[in-house]
C-alpha cells in the first residue's frame, strides 16, 4: 500500500484529508510556556484567539520520536510512504524527516520511503496530497506518483497579502518604522513564495490598488491553465475572502475554489489578516 504523509502546515480541510487516507505529521505551538502538538493538541482557532490577545507563538518541528513512531508503525505493516513536506528553506523539518526516512530505509528493506519538498506550504501541500491519492487509487506506481508531486512543487504558486503589517513588526519581519509607516500610508505588501523562500515582491498603496494588483498577478501566473481548482486561505477575512473570489471568477471564468483557514503555524509567521491564494502554473 502506497500511504501518503503531510505535515500539520497542510491546511487543507481535514475531512478531505481523513477521507483519502492522507497521514499527517504535527509540528509544535508554544503559547507562552505550554506547548502543543499542532491540530492534534490545540485547535487553529484557540492560536487565533492567543494572538489576538497579544500572545506571539512560537512553532517547531514534528519531536523525532513522533516521526519514528509513525515511520515504524508503516514499516511493519509494509506500506510504501511518500511524505510532502513544508518547504524545506522555511523549515527543517524536511531534512529531519528525510534523515529518519534514509535510517528506516535500511531497517525495512521492502519498503520505500521518500520525503518531497514541497517548495510551498499551506494548502498548495494539500492539492499534492489529493493528486497524489487520485493517482494511487487510479493505479499509478509509486515513481509515477513521485513525478508527479515534483512537477507540482515546482509549478505552485501561493501569493499572498497582508492588512496589518503589526504582526510582520512583532515577529522581527519588518522594522518597527516600516510598519508604522506603513499602516498610517496604507502600503501592504504582495508576498510569494519563491523557490521555497517568502519574499515581498511589491508594494502597493491603498486596498483597492492592492486587490486589482493580486489578481493580475494570479491571472498573469496562471497563464491559459484556468480549468483548475484554486486554494483560497484566509484568518477570519471573511468579507475580503468574498471580493477576492469574485473578481478571480470575473477575471478568470467559472473556477472552482477550495477556502480554508490558515494554519498555525503560518499564522505565527504571518499574523491574522490577509488572504493568501495558491494554484499551479502549469498542468
Amino acid at each position: 500500500m502506497i500511504k501518503l504523509l503531510v505535515d500539520s502546515t497542510c491546511d487543507f480541510p481535514e475531512r478531505f484529508l481523513k477521507e483519502h487516507r492522507i497521514d499527517w505529521l504535527p509540528l509544535r505551538v508554544r503559547l507562552e510556556d505550554k506547548e502543543y502538538a499542532d491540530k492534534e493538541e490545540i485547535e487553529v482557532q484557540e492560536v487565533y484567539d492567543a494572538m489576538k490577545q497579544g500572545v506571539m507563538p512560537q512553532t517547531s518541528q514534528p519531536l523525532p520520536g513522533d516521526i519514528i513512531k509513525k515511520l515504524e508503525a508503516y514499516g511493519e505493516n509494509k506500506d510504501d510512504v511518500i511524505y510532502i513536506s513544508f518547504s524545506g528553506k522555511m523549515s527543517g523539518t524536511y531534512q529531519t524527516v528525510h534523515i529518519l526516512m534514509e535510517e528506516m530505509s535500511t531497517r525495512y528493506p521492502e519498503c520505500r520511503f521518500t520525503a518531497v519538498d514541497s517548495k510551498s506550504g499551506s494548502i498548495c501541500i494539500g492539492f499534492m496530497a489529493m493528486e497524489a491519492t487520485r493517482l494511487r487509487d487510479e493505479g499509478a506506481t509509486y515513481d509515477e506518483i513521485l513525478a508527479r508531486i515534483r512537477f507540482l512543487a515546482d509549478h505552485a504558486e501561493h501569493i499572498f497579502t497582508l492588512t496589518d503589517l503589526n504582526w510582520l513588526v512583532k515577529g522581527g519581519r519588518i522594522s518597527k518604522a516600516e510598519g508604522i509607516l506603513g499602516n498610517m500610508l496604507n502600503i501592504k505588501p504582495l508576498i510569494h513564495v519563491n523557490d521555497g523562500f517568502i519574499e515581498v515582491y511589491e508594494k502597493v498603496r491603498g486596498q483597492k490598488k492592492l486587490l486589482t494588483k493580486l489578481v493580475d498577478t494570479v491571472e498573469e501566473r496562471i497563464s491559459d491553465y484556468k480549468q483548475q481548482t484554486i486554494g483560497l486561505v484566509h484568518a477570519e477575512e471573511t468579507e475580503l475572502l468574498h471580493t477576492i473570489r469574485e473578481m478571480l471568477k470575473e477575471r478568470l471564468g467559472d473556477v472552482q475554489f477550495v477556502e480554508t483557514g490558515i494554519g498555525s503555524v503560518l499564522s505565527a509567521h504571518l499574523g491574522l489578516s490577509g488572504i493568501g491564494i495558491c494554484f499551479f502554473n502549469k498542468y
